[in-house]
């Protein structure tokens, strides 16, 4: 775990912290309903707990925990509407952000390559959590096309979120083996030109992933409504 009791930017040490924790939990490291215990991350990161705690607070306001009464900070458990609040702002941003690839840089085009390259390989090794964080640096890529680092930033939390969405789904191979190829066909239309096709594309891909995993959640026995009230959200 990396030390960041010195950061090379000038964010906020708290700031710090809770990117590394948004990080574990897009890499699937975190998994909802994972205990946020601040001395523990106190320890790794060799952080005051205060500053674990403002950290928290961070998660917190971006979406990415909750804080119960009498139990502590959780990483989150997204609810119904919030998945279609999710992929509602997936259409929007993404779909948009193909309109600049005009005049994007080159490198974006090589790195939207570059990851589905390795999705593929870590699809045909089975390695079904790495494809599936891989695909998900793919769609962060696909929004830097805007090149708007506010927009970046924003997306991060979206695809942290997207991330618990997926530990819904009850077999991660038969999920993430369904986006692969599709993955591909976006890469290689948005490269070539044909953006109007990518957009399509895309929107079809992203309504079969909204349609999976809200029939999971359906599918799920429902959470106490009694204890999701007692929740505590620092926004």
């Amino acid at each position: 775990m990396n030390n960041f009791s010195s950061p090379s930017s000038d964010l906020p040490l708290a700031e710090h912290v809770a990117d590394s924790l948004r990080a574990q939990i897009i890499e699937g490291d975190l998994r909802s309903d994972d205990r946020l215990r601040d001395q523990r991350i106190a320890a790794d990161f060799n952080v005051s707990r205060n500053t674990v705690r403002e950290a928290i607070r961070i998660m917190v306001h971006n979406g990415l925990a909750t804080v119960r009464l009498n139990s502590g900070a959780s990483v989150r458990r997204l609810e119904m509407d919030e998945i279609h609040d999710m992929y509602a702002v997936r259409r929007m941003l993404e779909c948009a952000a193909m309109d600049h690839a005009a005049s994007a840089p080159e490198e974006l085009f090589n790195e939207l390559a570059r990851l589905v390259d390795e999705v593929e390989h870590h699809h045909a090794e089975g390695n079904w959590r790495e494809a599936a964080t891989l695909s998900l640096h793919f769609h962060q890529t696909i929004v830097r096309l805007a090149r708007s680092p506010l927009l970046d930033a924003f997306f991060s939390n979206v695809i942290a979120q997207l991330r618990l969405g997926f530990a819904i789904m009850p077999d991660q191979g038969s999920f993430q083996s369904l986006w692969t190829a599709r993955d591909r066909e976006i890469c290689d239309l948005i490269r070539g030109g044909q953006i109007s096709l990518a957009k399509s594309a895309l929107t079809s891909y992203l309504d079969d992933s909204e349609s999976h995993l809200v029939n999971a959640l359906r599918a799920q026995p429902r959470l106490n409504t009694t204890s999701a009230k007692n929740s505590i959200h620092n926004h």
